[in-house]
């Protein structure tokens, strides 16, 4: 996405800022505090010392999207990090930090997801992208989600395939609060909650 792009997609979602109409209070905190949050944590020196060495070629997101990440695994709190070799290794280096006790696993393929998820009980936290074959990896890692687990899908408006599979997901009755920040998806599943989508001015 060009420069020129972010100010349209942020005056576009300007009546969805700072969880404008949002009901639910749990969805409030999330998309004001969580999504939307501006606090500085321990890790974030250190992380932008490394993003400034690499010069962003190992991550592909802005600043604002790799804190974000760190945020979401500080939120979830997952056992286990699953996330694709190709593309983001500093974006990996924010998930992880952002839950220390998280153990990382970084896939290559569908082939090397399928032998990895052999290794766990369960997925906590799911980063996907575009490049991942993401509908694929979703329905292999599924059976691995728990009600407290959290999937990250980058790049959901990306083509008409990334908007087909974000729209199918929102239907999916098996996913409860679905969040389209433009840039990325979100999806929980904890069933105690109301089945509801959001969109979010990030």
């Amino acid at each position: 996405m060009n420069i020129f792009s972010v100010p349209f997609v942020w005056l576009s979602r300007f009546r969805y800022r700072k969880g404008f109409g949002v009901q639910s209070p749990f969805a409030y905190h999330f998309i004001c505090d969580i999504i939307n949050g501006d606090g500085e944590y321990y890790a974030f020196r250190e992380l932008r010392a490394e993003r400034h060495g690499l010069f962003h070629r190992a991550s592909g997101n802005s600043l604002k999207m790799d804190k974000l990440l760190f945020r979401l695994a500080n939120f979830a709190h997952p056992d286990t990090i699953f996330a694709p070799e190709r593309g983001m290794d500093l974006g990996r280096r924010y998930l992880s930090e952002g839950c220390t006790s998280a153990a990382l696993y970084v896939f290559r393929d569908t082939y090397d997801l399928r032998n990895t998820l052999s290794l766990v009980k369960n997925v906590g936290l799911l980063y996907l992208d575009a490049s991942s074959d993401c509908d694929t990896v979703f329905k292999m890692a599924f059976p691995f989600l728990s009600p407290k687990s959290l999937v990250i899908i980058k790049d959901i408006h990306r083509n008409d395939h990334m908007r087909n599979f974000w729209n199918s997901l929102k239907e999916d009755p098996r996913i409860i609060l679905s969040f389209d920040i433009f840039y990325a998806g979100i999806l929980l599943f904890d069933h105690k909650y109301v089945k509801q989508h959001y969109i979010v001015n990030f």
